[in-house]
This record gives C-alpha cells, sequence and structure tokens, in this order.
C-alpha cells in the first residue's frame, strides 16, 4: 500500500511521529516482533489523519 499525494503538512505531522516510533525502543521491538515496517506504520497514520480532517 502506497500512498500518493502527501501533503506537507501530513509530512511534518509524520516526521514526529516517526521520530517517537524509532526512539521508543520497546516500540520497534514489538514491531519488528509483529513484522511491521516503518513505512507501513506511516502509511497507516495518513489513512487515520485523513479520517479526522
Amino acid at each position: 500500500m502506497k500512498i500518493k499525494d502527501v501533503t506537507r503538512q501530513e509530512k511534518d505531522e509524520l516526521k514526529t511521529v516517526r521520530i517517537n516510533l524509532k526512539t521508543t525502543k520497546s516500540v520497534s521491538k514489538w514491531l519488528s516482533e509483529k513484522n511491521i515496517s516503518p513505512q507501513k506504520v506511516f502509511d497507516l497514520a495518513i489513512v487515520e489523519l485523513r479520517k479526522e480532517k
């Protein structure tokens, strides 16, 4: 799943999310155990952001 046309604001919001995910060791460990890539998390976050608007 690749999301096109990510807006500038969404990118900024998600950059923070991404940094938080990477810095949280337990989260990244959990994600790798579940075999979820950071890109998938990023894509799902965009979907959720768009639902809120």
